[in-house]
């Protein structure tokens, strides 16, 4: 019950975190929503980017379906005793500029490594290729800069820039980031599904 609490106040103020952590490194990139007179501030731009995400963007829903601790990094009887099944859902809006690639603000939750709850919010930016004249078969690669809380680390919320590879066939792409670390710590593949709708 604790866990659900802080998980509920968590997706209540990681929004408003965030802009705030994303500020000073997305760039806002076409048309302004709103027109001013004066040279639009940096706060505007953003403002304007996630508006325009929000606004123009399509729905996503996440599914998070594996994390993977590298064996070669972890000893054995730490592994044995993880969570590589990180049950759990999440869901966001992403928008595709004019040069086809994507922009999501995101809200996800899933069990972590210990079977706690860990939630993690953020803004990602993916490079789209297309690999067939349809555009249905597609790989992406990008990185996201989103926000998390952890049990372990008694649930104090923290930044976490990492990277992003995907997959895609139509609606559907499968997404995994790397966290690195050291050795019992870290180094973790992490997947999920993604469906746009």
């Amino acid at each position: 019950m604790k866990n659900y609490f802080k998980t509920i106040s968590f997706f209540i103020i990681s929004p408003i975190l965030s802009v705030f952590l994303f500020s000073g490194l997305v760039y806002a990139e076409g048309e302004l929503i709103s027109q001013s007179k004066n040279e639009p501030t940096l706060m505007d731009k953003v403002g304007n980017h996630f508006r325009t995400i929000l606004c123009k963007g399509e729905w996503a829903l996440l599914v998070p379906i594996n994390t993977w601790h590298n064996r070669a990094m972890y000893d054995k009887e730490k592994t044995d005793g993880y969570n590589e099944r990180p049950w759990g859902i999440g869901g966001g809006k992403q928008y595709t500029d004019s040069n086809g690639n994507r922009h999501t603000l995101f809200l996800m939750e899933f069990q972590d490594s210990h079977n706690d709850v860990e939630p993690f919010a953020g803004y990602a930016y993916q490079w789209v290729w297309g690999l067939d004249e349809a555009n249905d078969w597609r790989v992406s690669l990008g990185g996201v800069l989103g926000i998390t809380m952890r049990s372990d680390f008694h649930y104090i919320p923290f930044p976490a820039p990492l990277p992003i590879l995907g997959f895609e066939y139509k609606q559907l792409a499968i997404e995994s980031t790397y966290i690195p670390g050291g050795h019992n710590s870290g180094n973790i593949l992490f997947t999920w599904l993604r469906w746009s709708f």
